[in-house]
């Protein structure tokens, strides 16, 4: 009758207070979205934050974001790459693909860039006030 995997049903309660169910084992579980958005929000802003803090941060994203962008055949030989080299535990490997599938690393690079310029515009303004 009802599929276990992931948000099932979204619906408004109120005016802003949008909640959804999901099926979680046996029970059901109701989140609150805007909670939700809120901690994704908080976590991209430090993922965002150490990026703009470590060049190695920044580099790390920027790579994977290309990586992204490559042929589906290209990516996996990448993966391969990754899992033979014997550098990273299987989670962080598991991690990696995820971020290089999704496209999320691609997203995370947008908008790392797009922080970055706008704080080099605000220190140009306070540069010329």
């Amino acid at each position: 009758m009802f599929s276990n995997s992931g948000p099932i049903l979204a619906k408004e309660i109120g005016r802003n207070n949008r909640v959804y169910f999901s099926f979680l084992g046996d029970g059901m579980k109701m989140e609150n979205i805007e909670t939700k958005k809120s901690v994704r929000n908080e976590r991209l802003a430090f993922i965002v934050e150490r990026c703009l803090e470590s060049q190695a941060a920044y580099k790390l994203f920027d790579m994977l974001a290309s990586i992204s962008d490559l042929e589906p055949d290209a990516k996996v030989e990448y993966m391969g790459l990754v899992r033979e080299s014997g550098a990273y535990s299987d989670e962080e490997i598991d991690a990696i693909e995820r971020l290089i599938t999704s496209g999320a690393a691609r997203y995370f690079k947008v908008v790392i860039d797009q922080v970055r310029e706008e704080q080099v515009q605000r220190e140009i303004e306070d540069m010329l006030v």
